[in-house]
């Protein structure tokens, strides 16, 4: 039988997909519980229920309470059937993060330095990390769902392309080509950053949240977009680049080969760049070192926040002005002197912002921190491995 919405038999894996789901959020969770507080008759729950025990995502246990007769049966996602591997390519490190269903982090392993002018040699040191991952344990790589890349610059979907990332200087990398040949078995996914994380955001921290932008501040600056609840992508999947939107006429030279970019008076770069250059010592300040100096009220480095405080907010007021959301996020490394810039960005925000869009907005620092790209690309892989296994 076909509908405007698919054939009975693809309503029926969607549904059974969120019956999964709402084990998941509400686990442990008898099927009385699951029918009383869902849209499902008891013999769909029943059914679907099921189907997901036979297929070995759904364990049953008695540890309910019971008032008489016999006790309620719990149900509970069985977190070693699936794992969803990720990897968050960053400026000046990179995250590899396994996760099994529950999104519960299994292994990690933080690669400290890559090779910003050799993909090659960088993809391969990635490459040692993952199999050392995956060989750790056999059930690892027998029950991978697949592999998730998030990276920090703008992509082509179809080729798989890293097309450009100014802040790693990586051009035209064939990222999937790359990671298809060493893992030919494993369905792979690449993802923005900034929209892996916005993904996270959405679905671990605000998911009743239907409109809002997450903005991460790290050496560069990205946007996501989620309006009507959806990712917003753009004709060629690269929406939310407003790091390099122009805030200053003739401003600072981007990495982009412009002048003027938001992310040149608010990054993380411009914080370091600004205070090496003002501190005129030798020694070269690490990010590291700049921020606990923010923390111990150094002078200067309190005037530099100061500066990417104003910067913040110039550019968080564009992204208010032109797209009125409900919540905008900031994230990314700037959520580590939060405290020292918080109030100084919102007040520049207040005046460049309307009036009736800034008093509809909210502002909040991510919660997630370093965990939201991974995680949202564990979300990614984890919906696609899941559906393609629930099949009626």
């Amino acid at each position: 039988m076909n509908s405007l919405y698919g054939t009975s038999k693809d309503i029926g894996e969607n549904n059974i997909y969120a019956i999964f789901k709402l084990i998941y959020k509400n686990q442990p969770i008898t099927r009385k519980e699951l029918a009383n507080t869902s849209s499902y008759s008891a013999a769909t729950i029943s059914n679907h229920v099921n189907h997901l025990i036979e297929m070995g995502f759904v364990t049953e246990s008695k540890k309910g309470s019971s008032t008489g007769g016999r006790k309620p049966v719990n149900l509970e996602i069985i977190s070693e059937k699936g794992y969803m591997l990720t990897i968050n390519i960053e400026v000046d490190q990179v995250n590899i993060k396994l996760f099994n269903i529950k999104y519960e982090i299994v292994e990690e392993i933080i690669i400290e330095e890559l090779y910003k002018n050799d993909v090659s040699r960088s993809l391969i040191k990635i490459f040692q990390e993952i199999k050392r991952i995956l060989n750790h344990n056999p059930r690892f790589k027998e029950k991978l769902l697949g592999t998730g890349i998030s990276v920090p610059g703008l992509i082509n979907k179809e080729s798989g392309k890293l097309v450009f990332a100014p802040n790693l200087t990586w051009e035209n990398a064939p990222i999937l080509d790359e990671f298809k040949a060493e893992f030919p078995d494993t369905p792979l996914f690449l993802e923005n950053e900034a929209k892996a994380s916005a993904i996270a955001e959405k679905t671990f921290a605000y998911p009743e949240i239907e409109n809002m932008v997450f903005i991460s501040v790290n050496q560069g600056i990205g946007c996501g977009i989620i309006f009507n609840g959806k990712l917003i992508r753009g004709a060629t999947g690269n929406c939310g680049e407003y790091g390099h939107l122009k805030v200053t006429e003739n401003g600072r030279r981007c990495h982009c080969g412009r002048q003027g970019c938001w992310e040149t008076e608010a990054s993380e770069l411009f914080i370091y760049n600004k205070f090496n250059q003002e501190i005129r010592e030798e020694k070269k300040y690490s990010q590291e070192e700049i921020y606990n100096l923010i923390a111990e009220n150094h002078p200067l480095a309190v005037e530099i926040s100061n500066l990417a405080a104003d910067g913040l907010g110039k550019g968080v007021a564009n992204v208010i002005n032109s797209l009125n959301p409900e919540l905008i996020v900031i994230g990314g490394g700037i959520i580590r002197i939060k405290e020292h810039i918080s109030e100084r960005f919102k007040q520049v925000v207040s005046r460049q912002a309307l009036d009736l869009l800034w008093n509809s907005t909210e502002i909040a620092f991510s919660d997630l921190g370093k965990e939201s790209a991974n995680l949202g690309m564990a979300w990614i892989v984890r919906e696609h491995g899941i559906i393609s296994q629930l099949k009626l």
